[in-house]
């Protein structure tokens, strides 16, 4: 269930994240994708949009490797990364895996992990 602390326009993400998808606002005027989410639309400032789910499959644009715990059980190394989607937005999140092969242009696929009961996105390196 998507928190309850979500405002309204923001709990079909919510929702979709609890479901597995992940989803990017859509601009019903100018048909912008946007992320990180928006009350209105940067482009052409019209509040209404619609949630589209997108494929989570980019290109690595950037990342930052981690030698400091993250939280409790943390070997103390994670990867933050900066990914291109193949439909326009950026996402940024943390990457699951091994960053010692990890380069830019390297494709990466988000897809949701659980922490507890909450759901949280995470990026895989796809194998070349």
């Amino acid at each position: 269930m998507a928190a309850t602390n979500d405002p309204e326009w923001l709990q079909p993400h919510g929702q979709a994240l609890e479901n597995g998808t992940f989803t990017v606002q859509r601009c019903d005027n100018c048909g912008y994708l946007r992320w990180p989410p928006a009350r209105f639309c940067p482009t052409c400032l019209s509040d209404a949009a619609q949630w589209v789910e997108v494929s989570g499959r980019g290109r690595v644009w950037s990342f930052a490797v981690s030698q400091q715990s993250a939280s409790e059980g943390d070997d103390g190394r994670y990867i933050l990364v900066a990914v291109d989607l193949e439909e326009g937005p950026f996402l940024f999140g943390r990457l699951t895996g091994d960053p010692d092969d990890l380069k830019v242009g390297d494709q990466a696929h988000a897809h949701v992990a659980k922490i507890g009961d909450r759901p949280v996105l995470r990026f895989t390196k796809v194998s070349d």
